[in-house]
C-alpha cells in the first residue's frame, strides 16, 4: 500500500498559517485586553499592586514582645493593627520586600500610595512599642490619586489582651480619570495557629 508523505511545500505553507492564525489570535487577545484596561481603568501596574497588597494584608500576623533572650514563660503575644483613614500600621509575615516577620506602613500623601517596612525582630527594634526605623525607605505603590482614604469593616472579635482591633475588611477608595474606584483586602486573624502558639507555651487563651 502506497502512503504520500507531505512536501516540504506542504509543511511550510502549514507552517505560514499556523503563524498567521497565532499571530492574529494574539493581536485580538492584545485588543480585548486593552478595551478592558481601558473601560475598567485598571493598568497592568494596579493589578500587580493589587495583587502584591493583598499578600500582604493576608500575612496579618500576631508576634511576642521578648523580654529575654530566650523566650520563657514570661512574654506576650499580640497583635497590632493601627488603622485610620491615611495611614495603616500592622505586623505581616507576608512583607512586599524579604520574609522576615515586618512592621509595615501603608500611608496616603499628596495622592500617593506610599510603603515602608522595618523588622519586627532586630537589635534596634524596640519590641514593648515596636516602630518603623527613621531610615527606612519609602516606595510609591500608587499616584495620581484623588481624594484617597482608607475605610474599615466588619472588625474581628478578638481578646484585648492580645490585640487591637483588627478588621476584616480594608478597602482603600479613590478617584481616577473622573471615576470611583477601590481596592479592597481582607486581613488575616490567625486564631487557631495563635492558640496552639499560646498552648504550646502554657498559656491561657
Amino acid at each position: 500500500m502506497n502512503r504520500r508523505a507531505f512536501t516540504l511545500i506542504e509543511v511550510l505553507v502549514a507552517m505560514v498559517i499556523v503563524a498567521l492564525l497565532s499571530a492574529t489570535g494574539m493581536f485580538a487577545y492584545k485588543m480585548a485586553i486593552s478595551q478592558i484596561s481601558r473601560q475598567n481603568g485598571v493598568t497592568f501596574h494596579d493589578a500587580m499592586v493589587y495583587g502584591r497588597l493583598q499578600n500582604l494584608f493576608h500575612g496579618t500576623y500576631f508576634y511576642t514582645i521578648q523580654k529575654s533572650k530566650e523566650f520563657t514563660d514570661d512574654f506576650d503575644v499580640l497583635y497590632l493593627f493601627e488603622a485610620s483613614p491615611r495611614r495603616i500600621l500592622f505586623v505581616s509575615d507576608m512583607p512586599l520586600y524579604g520574609d522576615r516577620l515586618a512592621l509595615v506602613e501603608l500611608f496616603l500623601k499628596e495622592g500617593k500610595l506610599l510603603y515602608r517596612q522595618s523588622p519586627v525582630y532586630d537589635d534596634c527594634q524596640n519590641y514593648k512599642n515596636p516602630a518603623i526605623f527613621d531610615d527606612a525607605p519609602t516606595v510609591t505603590l500608587l499616584e495620581n490619586l484623588e481624594n484617597p482614604r482608607f475605610v474599615f469593616k466588619k472588625y474581628y472579635d478578638l481578646p484585648k489582651d492580645y490585640t487591637s482591633k483588627i478588621p476584616g475588611l480594608v478597602e482603600l477608595l479613590y478617584r481616577r480619570d473622573g471615576m470611583d474606584r477601590a481596592m479592597i483586602f481582607s486581613p488575616r486573624y490567625e486564631v487557631y495557629t495563635l492558640k496552639s502558639f499560646l498552648k504550646s507555651r502554657k498559656a491561657i487563651f
